[in-house]
């Protein structure tokens, strides 16, 4: 009787095995974007809205171009960098599905697209309105919300600084600036920015110089740049106007900066006057960067 018992239960456990192995199967044959386990329904990930700043209000959300989209790996989803996301039909959809299961996933959004894959260049230069790039994040994505998201927190991945220069009354040279320089050990020319972690690493290229071509008068002169955004300003920044043929020099406090940073996103606008003695900082004022930039926070003068 016993054998017979024993018998009975095996064949009640033969019976179900087979049949949780095969849910298991299926759920690991649609897993090839990280639907994993026993979830409920996958959902191909959408973006219905991609909002950015400092754009004309007919772009304010955007659907032109390509964007570029990141997903963290995790337990309960693959890695994925940079796939390539187009719009159409009222919507962002990935060149190729990523399924979102009941677990959150950790989603980037670049736009526009960059070339590279975990990480894109950046490069300081001369700011220009057309070679702004976006970036965005959002860490509760699944497939409860996944099919139309909305990314309304895409920020610029650069940091800007504007300088306007003028003179003092009683500077006599013809006020020609033809060279600009910025150096500090937090400084650099190159580097590497990562969508998901929102860092900037692999910098190169200590400081930034650029020669000025045309020349500008320093009575209102202005350039605006794109750099580097940092995340702790060690030392001061010296910046370097080349005036006249002769370099001048002056030091910007670090703890002028907000939370002595400089960071992505942030519009910064330095106001010097040049003397025949040196250059005198004005104000360093920082911007929310877009068309109505609200100051933040104000730096103090100095002499």
């Amino acid at each position: 009787m016993q054998y017979i018992e024993i018998k009975k239960r095996m064949n009640r456990f033969s019976r179900v095995i087979p049949l949780v192995g095969l849910c298991l199967t299926m759920a690991s044959c649609n897993d090839t974007e990280g639907t994993i386990g026993l979830s409920s329904e996958p959902v191909a990930l959408g973006i219905g809205t991609i909002d950015v700043p400092d754009q004309p209000s007919t772009r304010a959300g955007v659907t032109t171009g390509k964007i570029g989209i990141y997903v963290t790996k995790s337990d309960f989803y693959p890695s994925i960098t940079n796939r390539e996301g187009a719009y159409s039909s009222s919507k962002w959809t990935p060149a190729s599905a990523i399924w979102l299961n009941n677990k959150n996933a950790e989603v980037a959004v670049v736009w526009p697209k960059q070339s590279g894959n975990a990480t894109f260049g950046l490069q300081a230069k001369e700011w220009n309105s057309s070679e702004d790039i976006f970036s965005g994040k959002r860490t509760d994505v699944n497939n409860q919300n996944g099919a139309t998201l909305t990314f309304d927190n895409l920020k610029p991945v650069y940091t800007r600084l504007k300088l306007t220069v003028n003179k003092v009354d009683t500077y006599k040279g013809p006020g020609k600036w033809s060279k600009i320089s910025l150096s500090g050990a937090n400084i650099h020319q190159q580097g590497n920015y990562n969508p998901l972690t929102e860092k900037v690493d692999a910098q190169t290229g200590v400081g930034y110089t650029k020669e000025i071509s045309p020349e500008k008068s320093i009575d209102g002169g202005v350039i605006d740049l794109r750099l580097l955004p940092v995340d702790a300003l060690t030392e001061d920044m010296t910046l370097v106007l080349t005036v006249d043929g002769k370099d001048m020099s002056v030091k910007v406090p670090k703890d002028q900066f907000n939370r002595t940073k400089m960071e992505r996103g942030t519009y910064y606008e330095l106001a010097v006057k040049v003397s025949t003695i040196g250059v005198i900082i004005q104000s360093l004022q920082f911007n929310e960067w877009e068309n109505t930039a609200k100051i933040i926070e104000s730096g103090t003068s100095q002499s």
